[in-house]
This record gives C-alpha cells, sequence and structure tokens, in this order.
C-alpha cells in the first residue's frame, strides 16, 4: 500500500522514461482521528540531508561518490549509460556517507536489478493494469518544491480481488510501482537540477480492523518491498502523509511496524483537515483534491464515480459556508463597528475555512 503508481504528466523533459529507454461507503470528507494524540508513528531519529539542490549536492559529496565509484565490488559492475555520479548520489545520502555502506547498496542495487531486468522492462504494463483493482494516481500538479504527489485510496478498491490476488502479484505490482516512480524522480531531478522525491498520500477510508486483520498475509510480502526498496530504490520516499485514519490507527501501525523500515515509519505523517493536509504534503489548498477537503474538482477516470460525485457535493457545501461567512463579514464590515468594510477587510488565510468545515465534517 505504500507504492508509487501514476505519473502526473510533467514536461517533456521531466517526463519518466519507459521500460528499455535510457537511462467502502465511508463519508469523503476528512473526519477527525479520535485517539490521535494516543499514539506516535515514530521518534524522529535520522536527520536527513536538508540540501535539494543537485549541483551542491555533488559537489559536497564528490569525494563519497568518487570512492563509491573506485569501489572493487561496485567499479566492475558499474555501466557508464546507467550509473552516472546521480544514481551514486542516492546511494551516498541513503547512507549518510558512509562509502563502505553506500558501495554494498549500489552494488546489491545493480545485481538485482539485472537478476530481475524482465520484471522491469513489464513495469509500464503492471503499473497500468493494478489502477484496474486499486484507485490510485498522481496528481496532475506537483508539490511547491516539485515533488510528484501520489493519491492512493487502496480501500475504495475491488476489495474481494485485491484480497484474493496472489502474493507474487502483490510483489510485482509493488515493484512496478516503485520504478515507475523511480523514473519520475529521476527525470525530473535531471531536468530541474533538485534531488526529487514522490510524496505518497494515503487516504485510509474504508479500512475495517477485520479487513486489515484478514490481510495480515500481506505483511511479508510489504516487508520484502521495504527492504528491497531500501536499496533498489534509495532516496526516493519524501513523505507518507495519511488521511482519514481510522480510530485503531495505532493497532494498524503496531502491525505495520513489524515490517516497514525505520526510515519509512519516520517519514508517516496522520493529518486530519486540509489545512494538516496541504503542510505535510506542501500543498497549496486550491491544489488538493476536493474529496480530501481541497479546492480542486480532480475527474480522472480512475477515481471512483461515488468518490468524485461526494467531493463535488462536499466542495458546493464549503463555497455555500464561504459565501455565508462572506455575506456575515460584509453586513459586520457595512455597520462600521468593525473596522473596513470588505475593501479593506482582513481575510483569513486561503483554505482556513475550508479546513475548518473538512476537520468538522
Amino acid at each position: 500500500l505504500l507504492a508509487p503508481s501514476a505519473l502526473f504528466p510533467p514536461t517533456a523533459a521531466c517526463r519518466a522514461p519507459r521500460a528499455g529507454s535510457p537511462a467502502a461507503t465511508v463519508p469523503r470528507a476528512v473526519m477527525p482521528l479520535p485517539t490521535r494524540s494516543s499514539f506516535s508513528l515514530s521518534s524522529p531519529r535520522l536527520v536527513e540531508e536538508s540540501e535539494t539542490s543537485l549541483d551542491k549536492l555533488l559537489a559536497k559529496y564528490n569525494a563519497q561518490i568518487n570512492a563509491v565509484a573506485q569501489h572493487p565490488q561496485v567499479a566492475k559492475l558499474l555501466d557508464p549509460t546507467e550509473h552516472d555520479e546521480i544514481f551514486l548520489l542516492r546511494h551516498v545520502l541513503s547512507t549518510k556517507g558512509n562509502v563502505e555502506k553506500a558501495a554494498s547498496s549500489a552494488e546489491q542495487c545493480i545485481k538485482w536489478r539485472r537478476e530481475h531486468a524482465d520484471l522491469l522492462r513489464r513495469a509500464d504494463d503492471l503499473h497500468h493494469r493494478v489502477k484496474e483493482m486499486l484507485p490510485v494516481g498522481m496528481l496532475p500538479h506537483p508539490s511547491n518544491e516539485d515533488q510528484p504527489i501520489q493519491v492512493v485510496m487502496p480501500f475504495q478498491a475491488d476489495l474481494d480481488r485485491f484480497s484474493k490476488a496472489s502474493l507474487d502479484w502483490h510483489f510485482e505490482t509493488g515493484i512496478a510501482n516503485r520504478e515507475v516512480a523511480y523514473r519520475l524522480c529521476d527525470a525530473c531531478s535531471r531536468e530541474k537540477r533538485k534531488l526529487i522525491k514522490v510524496i505518497l498520500l494515503q487516504d485510509l477510508s474504508g479500512l475495517t480492523f477485520a479487513f486489515a486483520y484478514s490481510q495480515y498475509r500481506l505483511g511479508s510480502v510489504q516487508g520484502k518491498l521495504s527492504k528491497l526498496s531500501s536499496y533498489v530504490y534509495p532516496q526516493m520516499l519524501q513523505a507518507v502523509v495519511i488521511v482519514n485514519a481510522p480510530s485503531f490507527m495505532s493497532t494498524i501501525f503496531k502491525m505495520g511496524s513489524k515490517f516497514l523500515s525505520q526510515k519509512v515509519l519516520e517519514k508517516m505523517k496522520v493529518c486530519v483537515g486540509a489545512a494538516e493536509i496541504c503542510a505535510a504534503a506542501n500543498l497549496d489548498y486550491e491544489k488538493l483534491p476536493s474529496f480530501l477537503g481541497g479546492g480542486f474538482e480532480w475527474e480522472a477516470d480512475w477515481i471512483p464515480l461515488r468518490v468524485r460525485m461526494q467531493g463535488r457535493e462536499a466542495a458546493r457545501e464549503r463555497a455555500s459556508e464561504r459565501e455565508r461567512s462572506s455575506r456575515v463579514d460584509s453586513v459586520a464590515g457595512g455597520s462600521g463597528d468593525d473596522g473596513p468594510g470588505p475593501e479593506g477587510s482582513v481575510r483569513a488565510p486561503a483554505g482556513a475555512a475550508e479546513a475548518a468545515v473538512g476537520a468538522r465534517d
């Protein structure tokens, strides 16, 4: 469920290359989390590199990159058409500059990709087919820091087919989705000269404890994917933003902590309301989908019709609320009792009213 998926339409230079080319009825409003203060996803321990400029990062870690490239276990595997300094940089950053660990990571990555070349060639097709079962896609616009944002609604899926799918299917589609996202992040990083990572926006509407418990078998697959991702797709995940979390989220976390890596756990953020979502995803309110409490009417085909309809209805309710608030402000301003009228009134930040309505709903 943590796998990145469909692409947002990037610029031509930023478009992710294809394989073989070079290098259920829960209301859609954002729900409050009853026991939000009763658990914590993780206590931050690992400090990530804050610099995002690719050129500055390459200069800062030049010595480590060269040392990894010349490492006996890595040098014999490198292919100049596939493995350049940007490829090695992600491994260096993932291991906090430790040359031996970075070399081991790069070695495992190259060997695994060559051994599973056929699976990677089928990534685009697998990625497309998974959307027939799992509602997932990239927003048509990135975050304010150019990170692609994936929205996934795993429990608005065909849960019967999803639960019956083989573990091999879950593994292969998990790899395919990560591969597609990796290509996108890599292409965008090179085009924008920034270290680009993906943001996952997980909508847990429809999740029941019974279903979560019945699918505990998938833990082994997610554990395997998480471990593989640490060296096959290093430095690709910016954050996991969780919305509409159920009241038993603490139990889900305890289950997930047994197979998810510490790095992933530290990047998880449970959000309540549009304002928190926008802050965690570094996204403007106008670009947050209406079915998550924002102002963007997203009509992508992969989004279930009922979700789109609920989003439109919620957006209309928020618009009506804004109009009522505006009329009240106009009357108050016109009375002369509270300072300037509408022309000079100080307004709340964009999205504040919507966030309040979303949290209330």
